[in-house]
Order: structure tokens, then C-alpha cells, then sequence
């Protein structure tokens, strides 16, 4: 009896383990066909949703394809019968012309169309002319004004959808219009949406200007101080050449909230010859990590072209904001160690070539946005060997000051001009003609009260920071000793900016453009003119002598 029972429950057990066999690949089948039906949907959902996406976008690439082959075959018709026309006029050969391959277009602007109008020459502007103003008495304020204004507008107000333009360039065409480019951006200065915008006037007075508009070409990130150059050359279709430098970020944006760009970046440059209608797919001259580290470079003064023909263009390395910036976790790579310091890009085969030259540098300030111009006077005002000066923003409440006696290879130890004040802000000079005289646009004042900059103002009139009494001052001596000839804009208001000047000389008047707007966190309703932004963005003044 007991041997049947035994048999009895081994037969149970031999059940149960059968059936839960049986109850545990009946479990893993259902998985198996859950698992499978999820896929199956998955799959049916990125054939529905996703695919027409890759499609459409493939379509989209398929599309800008096609464009830039039709552009390419317009323009290829263009100079084909640019070169028949050319030849047909006797203006040059084949080698003259540029080549028409990777430029992209832009929106037409009708400066080109504007009659040629005809100036006086330098050398007949009259003895109290811009090119031989009377002395004015070294002062902290302008003893004497020896320029007036002679029209005033705004090349781009600030409005919804485009908050921030700053560092202007000009630039005059040879019919006498002017053509302008700065930064934008819809909200503040670094956003991922800042590029170059292209302006122009619509005509010699430079009292009204056509619409600005994006520069048309492809960016990765933030663009930055944009420099017009204009050379005259009869053999292009515009009868002169529109050359842009620029800065391009790359590679290490700020985490901050919206997410901000450093300055700088690579240099780049690129140029139209159709006044402005299509521009040449930009090239890099100088690349971030190029020159001794990793390190964005920067632009925003004149190109001057020397004596001896070479192309001297001002730049400098700027870290100061890596160094701000709390960067996370495997980003070491924006921890740089590379030295900041200014120098100059110079070309001697008209902007084909580029090589870097100088290394300034201070132990007690930063010296950036250098503005650089040929000198040809002595400190007695004689006439020299030319070289070059260099006048640098700092933020030790001077500008400052370098020359290089050897094409830029070495320069000076640069010092402080105590005769300009400076509140770390970018000034502009210029090297006058025929006079060879030197001026100079710049805030005159000091650092301000209230800046988290190491030590208190000494000018405690000026509103907590602002930057503002925008003034000219002029050098008979190649830059040895300064003199204040004319008061700009004076405006005071906390958190108003007069600021970032850019002067050019046009026959016998003298242009500045400027940025005016009012620092993050500044009330900016009020404006000079009681319609708050109606009231800020790029500003343009004419200046005659008096």
C-alpha cells in the first residue's frame, strides 16, 4: 500500500512539474507575441509619422540642390556675358575677372543704381575744412566746437523681433552712398540667432537708408564685428569690390538660459562684386585654434591699407568670457589656457593671403577691439617714415596705446594715453587726407560707478552704466598729444549707451556711426524721444567743419 502511494504522488509531482512547463511557455509565448505586436506598432509608427518627415526633408535637400545648380548656371551665363561685354568694350582680359563660382545670393539692394556724385577734393576743402581745424585747448571737456552736424538718422532702429545691433562698420561707395554691416540678433548680444546684417544708404546724404537684411550666408554659430572694406575696380560688374571680415563662433556655447555664444571665433572673410546683390561663400583666414591655443578671435576696427600697398587688418584673442563661464562636465576642452593678447592679420596680395602678426599684451588690463592707423608725422608734426600706432580699449579708465616701427612683427610695450579717458569701451581712428592728421572717436569719460570692475568711478555725474559723452578728439603729432574738437551725443540716462563708434571720411565731411541702446536690466521706454525703441539702434551723423 505504501509503495502505491508513493507511486500516486510521484505521478502528481510528475504532473504539476508538467504543467507548470506547460503554464510557463504559454507565459513566455504571450510576452513573445506583446513584444512583437509593440514592435509591429512601433514600426507602423515611424512609417506613418517619420518616414514622410525623411522624405520631405530629403525633398528639401533634393530642392536647395537643384537651387544652387540653377544659381550656378545663372551665374556662369552671367560672366559669360560679363566676359563678352568686357571684350566687347576692351575693358581687359579673362584673367581680370573674378571667379563667379561659390558665391550666394541676397536680395538686390539699389545702391548700385544711384548716380555716381562727384566731391570735392580733399585738397580743396578750405583751410578750416575737416582736414585743418583750428587747436582747441587739452581739456576734459571741449573748449570749442569745431564741427557741426549736418544731418543725422538711423540706419536701423531697434524694434519686436530684432532687440540688439551693435558694431557698426562703414564703408563709402564710390558713388558716394555709404554701405554699413553690424551684429544682430532678436534678443541680446551672443544669442544663437546673432549674424551680419547689410545696410546701405540711398544716397550721398546718408539720410535715409534701405531696409537692413541678414547677410546670405550659411553660419554655424553667432557672428560677430563685421569690417567693410570697399576698393574700386572697373572691370566688375559694380565698378568696385565690397570686402567682409567677420567672426564666427564655434564650438563652445555658454550653458547658460537661452543658451549664449563667447565672442569670437574663427576670422572670416568674403566679398561681392555686384554691390552687394551676391556674396562669395566666406573662407576662414585665421581659425580659433590656429596662433598659439584654442582661442576665439576677434574683429571690429578698420582695415587700413599702408604706404607699401599691404592690407593691415586689427584683431585680438578674448577669453575673458570662457573664463566667466561655469563649464559642465566634459567640456575641458572650453577651459583654455591660450593667451589672450592683440595683434593684426596682414595681406600684401590684396586679401588672397593672410598671416598673423604681434602679440600685445598688459599685466594690469585687458587690451581688445584695437583700432589701428599708419602714422606719417613725428611728435613735432614733421613729416616721417610711416609706422604704425595701435589704440586699444582697457579697463583701466584710459585707452591705451602701441606702435610697431617694423610692419607689425613687434611692437611697443604698450601705456596709457592719460589725455583720453576710456570706460572700457571700443574707440575708432582714422588717418585724415591729405593732412595725414589723426582722429579719434571715443567715449570720454572714465569707468562708472556701479561697474563690478575692481574700483569706484572718478566722475560720479556720469549714470550708473552708461557710457555716453560721445566725442572726437584730433592728433597733428601721429598720436602724441590729442585735442577735443567735437561733442557727438551727450544724452545721460542709467543704463544708456553711446557707444562703438565707427568714422570715415567722405570728400570733406567726416561720418560716424554708433550704436545707442540701453544695457539688460535698464528701463529703455523712455528714450530720447518718448517711444523707447523707436528712439534706439545704429545711428549716423554727418560732420562738417565750422
Amino acid at each position: 500500500m505504501l509503495a502505491n502511494q508513493r507511486r500516486t504522488i510521484a505521478a502528481m509531482g510528475t504532473g504539476a512539474k508538467q504543467r507548470t512547463r506547460a503554464l510557463r511557455r504559454a507565459t513566455i509565448n504571450q510576452l513573445g507575441a506583446a513584444t512583437m505586436a509593440a514592435l509591429l506598432l512601433f514600426l507602423g509608427w515611424r512609417a506613418f509619422v517619420v518616414w514622410p518627415q525623411l522624405l520631405d526633408r530629403s525633398a528639401r535637400e533634393e530642392a536647395l540642390v537643384r537651387s544652387e545648380d540653377a544659381m550656378r548656371r545663372a551665374e556662369a551665363q552671367l560672366e559669360a556675358k560679363y566676359r563678352t561685354d568686357t571684350q566687347q568694350k576692351d575693358h581687359g582680359t579673362e584673367e581680370d575677372l573674378p571667379a563667379f563660382d561659390g558665391r550666394v545670393h541676397a536680395p538686390a539692394l539699389t545702391h548700385a543704381d544711384v548716380a555716381p556724385t562727384r566731391h570735392t577734393a580733399p585738397g580743396a576743402c578750405g583751410r578750416d575744412s575737416t582736414f585743418d581745424v583750428p587747436d582747441v585747448a587739452l581739456g576734459h571737456k571741449v573748449t570749442r566746437r569745431t564741427f557741426r552736424t549736418t544731418g543725422a538718422s538711423w540706419a536701423m532702429r531697434l524694434k519686436a523681433g530684432l532687440r540688439y545691433a551693435h558694431m557698426v562698420s562703414v564703408a563709402t561707395l564710390p558713388n558716394g552712398s555709404l554701405a554699413l554691416a553690424f551684429q544682430a540678433a532678436e534678443t541680446a548680444e551672443g544669442a544663437e540667432d546673432q549674424r551680419v546684417m547689410w545696410a546701405s544708404s540711398t544716397g550721398p546724404s546718408a539720410e535715409k537708408f534701405y531696409e537692413p537684411r541678414p547677410l546670405p550666408l550659411r553660419r554655424r554659430g553667432a557672428q560677430w564685428g563685421p569690417v567693410l572694406h570697399v576698393v574700386p575696380k572697373p572691370k566688375v560688374p559694380a565698378g568696385f569690390v565690397i570686402h567682409l571680415f567677420y567672426a564666427e563662433s564655434k564650438g563652445c556655447i555658454r550653458p547658460v538660459k537661452p543658451p549664449k555664444w563667447p565672442p569670437g571665433g574663427d576670422i572670416k572673410y568674403t566679398s561681392s562684386i555686384d554691390g552687394g546683390r551676391t556674396w562669395r561663400a566666406a573662407r576662414t583666414i585665421l581659425a580659433q585654434e590656429s596662433e598659439h591655443g584654442n582661442i576665439p578671435k576677434v574683429v571690429a576696427n578698420h582695415l587700413v591699407v599702408t604706404a607699401s600697398g599691404a592690407w593691415v587688418l586689427p584683431f585680438w584673442r578674448e577669453r575673458a568670457m570662457l573664463d566667466k563661464t561655469v563649464w559642465p562636465k566634459g567640456s575641458e576642452s572650453c577651459r583654455t589656457e591660450a593667451e589672450a593678447y592683440a595683434g593684426i592679420l596682414v595681406s600684401e596680395d590684396g586679401g588672397a593671403t593672410w598671416s598673423a602678426r604681434g602679440a600685445v599684451r598688459a599685466e594690469r588690463t585687458w587690451l581688445i577691439e584695437n583700432s589701428v592707423v599708419e602714422v606719417t608725422k613725428t611728435h613735432k608734426g614733421e613729416a616721417t617714415d610711416p609706422h604704425l600706432l595701435m589704440l586699444f580699449r582697457s579697463h583701466e579708465g584710459h585707452v591705451w596705446s602701441s606702435r610697431s616701427f617694423d610692419s607689425g612683427f613687434t611692437w611697443a610695450t604698450p601705456e596709457a594715453v592719460t589725455s583720453l579717458p576710456n570706460p572700457d569701451a571700443k574707440v575708432s581712428a582714422l588717418t585724415l587726407q591729405p593732412s595725414g592728421d589723426i582722429v579719434l572717436a571715443f567715449n570720454d569719460h572714465t569707468r562708472l560707478k556701479g561697474w563690478d570692475v575692481g574700483h569706484v568711478a572718478l566722475q560720479t555725474e556720469i549714470p550708473e552704466k552708461a557710457r555716453t559723452d560721445l566725442t572726437l578728439a584730433l592728433s597733428r603729432d601721429g598720436g602724441h598729444t590729442w585735442s577735443r574738437i567735437g561733442a557727438i551725443e551727450t544724452a545721460r540716462q542709467p543704463g544708456l549707451r553711446l557707444h562703438y563708434p565707427w568714422i570715415v571720411q567722405v570728400g570733406c565731411e567726416l561720418v560716424l556711426a554708433y550704436s545707442k541702446f540701453f544695457v539688460r536690466g535698464y528701463d529703455d521706454r523712455g528714450g530720447d524721444r518718448g517711444k523707447g525703441a523707436e528712439a534706439l539702434g545704429i545711428r549716423v551723423v554727418r560732420l562738417t567743419a565750422t
